[in-house]
């Protein structure tokens, strides 16, 4: 550091190479294990901007998105294109109908179909196995598009 009086404060900070290096590896492993799809996802998000930022990184990897603000819009959208859905992603806690309740439903209706539930209130491990069961996967919020990414392609290949 060399500091003049009138002239101001030089700081040189000077950080290792390998450790920048690795972490690139890394990410860019990550990326290249983002596989895309062509999946139909039925994604349920009552909050207007996060549903739409959801639907814009789900749609960058390729998938087809119906996306709906609550249960009853979901519950509609699935009875329309039941056969052609194959994962649904909906927050938990959601006004009027939660997202496990939504779940539930539509479970009792197509069994096979895969469950990614999101929330920003459960994110400790012990608290969600509590409730929720293991038919279901979960993704804290919030989430990077990397990380939805990955999700739903493991959610959906798993």
């Amino acid at each position: 550091m060399n500091s003049e009086v009138g002239k101001g404060t030089t700081f040189r900070v000077i950080l290792p190479a390998l450790a920048h290096v690795g972490a690139s590896n890394r990410a860019s492993s990550d990326v290249q294990n983002a596989k895309s799809g062509s999946e139909t996802v039925l994604l349920v998000e009552d909050d207007a901007a996060l549903r739409r930022l959801a639907r814009i990184m789900l749609v960058s990897y390729g998938y087809k998105v119906l996306d709906a603000a609550n249960g009853a819009e979901a519950l509609q959208l699935f009875a329309e294109h039941a056969s052609s859905i194959e994962l649904l992603v909906t927050d938990i806690v959601m006004p009027g109908m939660s997202g496990l309740d939504l779940a539930d439903q539509v479970i009792a209706r197509k069994p096979e179909i895969r469950v990614l539930l999101t929330s920003g209130y459960v994110a400790d491990h012990e608290t969600r196995n509590r409730f929720l069961g293991p038919e279901f996967s979960f993704l804290p919020k919030p989430f990077t598009v990397l990380s939805l990414a990955l999700k739903v392609r493991s959610v959906l290949d798993g």
